[in-house]
């Protein structure tokens, strides 16, 4: 019949059917092979033609070590080279270039740098199962990923100042030590809240940042004042109105099933009211303030200052203030390997890397997520994932918040010590925020020296969820070595937030440290937690005098402008300076000497220094005191000159001379 058909039409059907031919055996191919990935011979031979038995040694060696006729050095000038060589080996056989079968221009089109590309290459083989395992050496990855992106995409690595930023000013409040009978602590939980900023995609973290203060009353024996007294808060000018700077309340009811005011957070706080008596009734908070850093004038200021003002209930005398700033940033660095850029400036996630966050947990997990966020429905990681730090109770058999990203994460960043903390935390020396401000950054220590390394940390979390019996835990830990020199059988599992390292690991007693490595334990609970633990009389908070984690210094070392006349660094919250620990409540009493308090052990009362032992308050105030026998520190309030991130490098000042009577 075909032979009868006419020649147009035979020649139409040889067509067609020639097609079908290619489609039906293309499409069988590109099951077969895909299918079959990251082998050519299923558990024998990868793709690149490595044998699985020979991966460990080309892993130690690298690949130009037995590769044939390629360059076995590799240079400043010739990296991109060799790059190239080493991407027809490792990569051409599955990947083109510019080609319609996964073009690596394409794919690998948002990563901004090449140590965004060195990370998604480490991955590889590891969560991405398709794709074996990179088989070449640090410097043979190095290369790999320059040539991507700096050969392919013609991106060249920039060295920038890091941002500089400014705010106005704070003149320091008053404070005469001869005659003002209180003092005011004031403090932040946090020593910096990164909030998420990715309006109308995902909420990782709600703007919600705590404030403490306690009121002291002056004399010979300290005293906290919980009574007979009202605490009042106010944020400075331009910070009033944050829902004008960021869409969270317009997204309230898809977030939390709830709507609010603008500007009020999510405990009822807006941004000045009153402070509330909690923590046992030892101190006065205000929970969950909606701060955020972008000011009415414009720009990025990560540490906005709050007024915190102490006065008579019945008369409404004020009786003492203080300035605190409450640091809030939006640098994750999440644009660094999901591309989109910043959201203004040099902070915020930007949609465009929001929407390929979401688009990549849809690729691993089975979800929807990426589609559910472009019809409207932004994304709470916190709906899925259990989070103490909300108290979410997530889903049952799900790997809480913090241990999935550390996780997850750690099978890309492994191996690059605090360089990986600072590409999504605020830490980054060059980065716009530069949260760590407390004496521990100036004496040389980083993130792993308390945190551990990425994958030290990531582990500590996930043996945990593993104890719990999540599934999820040993996918993520699979490929993971611990960094330190703690084995993984030896590694101490822990809950994020509410186990972390312990400050007396290295402050034995609360002496001078005795080690510079706090990972591995790990406090008992919250009460332990450095942000709520109190001095051994249980009434003043250790960071009502040493500062908000990771902003901490000694109190013995700094004294604040007011009285000193020195300018501050970085948004610093010095309230004293005085006496060594053992003299206020840490540890053993020390000897008796002359002037020694009997009835009061612990502490000796011609060392209190004039800012303590000189006014009796007014009569009439109503109030209890809470009475606090053995702490011998000197109160000064807490002035700020300045709330910007110093951009000079410190130095540590001699401590100052011990005020005494």
């Amino acid at each position: 019949m075909v032979i009868r058909l006419p020649k147009t039409a035979t020649r139409s059907l040889a067509v067609v059917l020639l097609l079908l031919g290619i489609t039906y055996m293309g499409a069988f191919e590109y099951i077969r092979e895909g299918s079959r990935r990251p082998f050519t011979l299923y558990g024998h031979i990868y793709a690149n033609s490595i044998l699985v038995k020979d991966l460990e040694a080309v892993q130690e060696n690298g690949i130009l070590a037995s590769a044939k006729w390629i360059d076995k050095e590799i240079s400043a000038e010739n990296r991109l080279v060799v790059g190239r060589q080493l991407f027809n080996i490792m990569c051409s056989p599955c990947h083109s270039v510019g080609g319609p079968m996964r073009d690596i221009k394409k794919m690998s089109a948002k990563y901004e740098s090449v140590y965004a590309m060195e990370a998604e290459i480490s991955g590889q083989g590891r969560l991405i199962r398709c794709m074996p395992l990179f088989a070449g050496n640090t410097q043979e990855r190095h290369a790999l990923a320059a040539y991507i992106i700096e050969g392919l995409h013609g991106r060249k690595e920039q060295t920038t100042p890091p941002p500089q930023l400014s705010a106005p000013p704070l003149a320091p409040l008053p404070f005469d030590p001869e005659q003002d009978g209180y003092v005011l602590l004031a403090w932040n939980s946090l020593g910096m809240h990164s909030i998420s900023d990715a309006d109308g995609t995902f909420s990782l973290m709600p703007p919600a940042n705590d404030l403490f203060a306690q009121l002291i009353k002056r004399g010979p024996i300290p005293e906290v004042v919980t009574e007979g007294v009202a605490l009042s808060f106010r944020v400075e000018p331009g910070f009033e109105k944050p829902a004008g700077q960021v869409g969270f309340w317009k997204d309230l009811p898809a977030l939390f099933g709830r709507s609010l005011p603008d500007n009020i957070g999510l405990s009822g706080q807006g941004l000045s009211g009153v402070m509330q008596l909690k923590q046992a009734g030892r101190s006065f908070v205000a929970e969950k303030v909606p701060v955020v850093p972008y000011p009415a004038q414009g720009g990025y200021q990560p540490y906005p200052s709050f007024t915190i003002e102490a006065r008579d209930k019945t008369t409404n005398t004020l009786l003492a203030a203080t300035r605190m700033v409450a640091p809030v940033a939006t640098e994750m660095g999440c644009k660094t390997c999901h591309g989109g850029g910043w959201r203004r400036g040099n902070t915020g996630i930007s949609t465009a890397a929001a929407q390929d966050i979401l688009t990549m947990h849809d690729r691993f997990h089975k979800t929807k997520l990426a589609a559910q966020a472009k019809a409207g429905k932004p994304v709470l990681c916190q709906s899925c994932h259990p989070d103490p730090m909300l108290n979410a109770p997530g889903k049952a058999g799900l790997l809480n918040l913090s241990a999935s990203i550390h996780g997850f994460h750690a099978n890309f960043l492994g191996g690059r010590g605090a360089e990986a903390c600072a590409l999504c935390h605020p830490s980054s020396p060059q980065g716009a925020t530069r949260f760590l401000r407390g004496v521990h950054h100036e004496a040389g220590l980083d993130c792993t020296t308390c945190h551990g390394a990425l994958e030290d940390h990531a582990l500590a979390l996930l043996l945990a969820e593993k104890q719990a019996g999540k599934p999820g835990a040993q996918r993520l830990m699979q490929h993971l070595t611990p960094q330190g020199a703690t084995p993984l059988a030896g590694i101490q599992p822990r809950t994020p937030w509410l186990q972390q390292p312990d400050c007396l690991t290295c402050h034995v007693n609360f002496g001078p440290p005795e080690t510079d490595s706090a990972f591995n334990v790990w406090t008992t609970g919250a009460d332990a937690l450095y942000r709520n633990r109190h001095d051994d009389a249980g009434s003043i908070h250790c960071a009502g005098c040493h500062g908000s984690p990771h902003a901490e210094y000694p109190a013995t070392k700094l004294r604040p402008p007011a009285v000193s006349g020195q300018p501050l660094s970085a948004g610093r919250q010095p309230q004293l300076q005085g006496l060594p620990h053992r003299g206020h409540g840490h540890g053993p009493a020390p000897p008796q000497r002359p002037g020694h308090d009997a009835q009061h052990p612990g502490i000796a009362r011609t060392t209190f220094p004039v800012i303590l032992r000189r006014p009796t308050l007014s009569k009439g105030v109503g109030r209890r005191h809470v009475r606090q026998h053995s702490f011998g520190t000197s109160f000064l309030p807490e002035n700020l000159t300045t709330c910007s991130p110093q951009t000079t490098p410190r130095t540590r000042a001699a401590p100052p001379k011990v005020w005494a009577a």
